[in-house]
């Protein structure tokens, strides 16, 4: 049978993970987040480019 102080110390050691796993989930969650504001950044730029480079096209036949 398992003393007092074992008991606490397991209870303080799984509060700690409890804790650790909720900042990790954070973490996680906000790195998802810049990930995808980067991603829809760089789409909106590809397009642009895309957009450029038609004009680009035009502007060289109607020169």
């Amino acid at each position: 049978m398992p003393n007092v102080c074992q008991t606490v110390m397991i209870f303080v050691l799984n509060q700690l993970l409890i804790t650790f796993q909720q900042i990790l989930n954070i973490v996680v969650l906000q790195i998802r987040v810049e990930v995808e504001i980067i991603l829809e950044m760089l789409i909106k730029a590809a397009m642009i480019k895309a957009q450029n480079a038609q004009l680009e096209n035009c502007f060289a036949n109607i020169l």
